[in-house]
């Protein structure tokens, strides 16, 4: 939707450059209580999953790189490795060979830095690997990115919330609903007396910071969403 209805720098619609930084749907491990299961990519992608794969920040910066497979061992150890066995003992297997993927966190950084649109979760926006790619100016330190939006900005934690704004955003825009899914927490009584199950979001509309609600919705038959706005939503 973002690449269908936003205009790019051209001034025409869907036209930049857009990334998703985070591992794809089957690049997760299913644990089916016995087993841990690597999902498979499937053979068939449905236009979402086509879309998600083409612009995967890892997927494309492991295209064109070269892939190193090593050891711990060099040259001096593997002699040595060859003569630790005593006469007529079987030696301990090596270790399995590691895979290295050499030019991979520039060439994310590359991916980042021409992407007008980089998408991934709060706890993405932490990790080191994206800290790293995430610098898009070198002679800046202060506008990594112009803006952040945050979508289901309701059932985060402020303390989550607040992750990507080490990018110092000039723009924040938060997105949720309130009367909604609140934040998941296994609190404690303590934590609860600390509002931590309490989202920025909620913060900043206690404190009477001006919100806007949207009045158009794409889900449900107008019959049936005139109940919950009449229950649930001031006009």
């Amino acid at each position: 939707k973002i690449k269908q209805g936003s205009i790019g720098p051209s001034g025409k619609v869907g036209d930049f450059k857009m990334s998703r930084f985070g591992s794809l749907p089957w690049d997760h491990v299913r644990d089916d209580g016995r087993d841990s299961v690597k999902v498979k990519k499937p053979q068939t992608l449905t236009e979402m999953e086509q879309f998600l794969y083409t612009i995967n920040v890892d997927r494309r910066a492991s295209d064109g790189i070269q892939i190193h497979f090593h050891d711990d061992f060099d040259d001096e150890d593997e002699d040595n490795y060859k003569c630790w066995s005593p006469e007529g003992k079987k030696a301990p297997p090596r270790r399995k060979k590691r895979k290295r993927i050499v030019g991979r966190g520039a060439k994310r950084k590359e991916i980042i830095a021409e992407s007008s649109v980089v998408v991934t979760t709060l706890s993405g926006a932490g990790s080191k690997a994206f800290i790293d790619a995430a610098c898009r100016d070198p002679t800046r330190n202060d506008s990594e990115f112009d803006a952040v939006i945050i979508d289901e900005a309701c059932v985060a934690s402020e303390s989550e919330t607040l992750i990507p704004l080490k990018f110092n955003p000039t723009t924040i825009t938060l997105v949720g609903d309130p009367r909604q899914l609140p934040v998941l927490s296994l609190a404690t009584n303590q934590s609860k007396k600390s509002l931590y199950e309490r989202s920025l979001f909620e913060r900043i509309q206690n404190l009477q910071w001006p919100t806007m609600l949207l009045r158009q919705q794409y889900r449900m038959h107008e019959r049936i969403a005139t109940f919950p706005s009449n229950q649930f939503y001031e006009d």
